[in-house]
């Protein structure tokens, strides 16, 4: 979308991100996708949206069509929360963890997470990260599709979170 403005998400947002998440959860209801809710989808807790503006473990960045946040995404940049990742990676170089991609239902299929990954990845170089990283559900082939634009490369790992099966990608940076 042409109009679309991408940018770091503030404290003021919030609002904006709840309407957001609302509209993605109202669509998957509609869709009658109950276990796909349960299973991978949680409305933000008041704690975690309190968490994802804190500008020491993430940056948020979202897609804004005015006043209505389109998409948004999760970086996280704490390196205690990505321990985990430098384990399964084998390798102990700064990372990155792209997490909670949403765009409203009536916008998908319109480049927007390609062009705000993009972005993500230009503030991942700002804070010095050597390796960008993506879980990616198995069943998930557009969010697949969208880091292999974006030249991530399967890690050669799968893992389990919430006995779910994800393929972890990676893009140096």
């Amino acid at each position: 979308m042409e109009n679309l403005t991408y940018r770091k998400l503030s404290l003021a947002d919030k609002p904006k991100l709840l309407g957001l998440d609302e509209a993605v959860l109202k669509e998957l209801k509609e869709r009658e996708r109950q276990e796909f809710i349960i299973k991978y989808f949680s409305q933000y807790s008041c704690e975690e949206l309190k968490q994802l503006f804190n500008k020491k473990r993430y940056i948020m960045l979202g897609a804004l069509n005015g006043n209505t946040l389109d998409g948004a995404l999760r970086l996280t940049i704490d390196q205690d929360d990505l321990a985990q990742y430098h384990e399964i990676l084998g390798t102990d170089t700064k990372k990155c963890l792209f997490g909670n991609l949403m765009v409203r239902p009536e916008h998908r299929r319109q480049k927007i997470m390609t062009a705000l990954a993009g972005h993500a990845i230009g503030e991942a170089d700002k804070q010095q990260c050597e390796t960008a990283v993506a879980l990616i559900h198995a069943k998930n082939g557009p969010g697949l599709g969208i880091f292999e634009k974006l030249r991530f490369e399967p890690a050669g790992k799968m893992i389990e979170v919430a006995q779910q099966p994800y393929i972890v990608v990676t893009k140096e940076l």
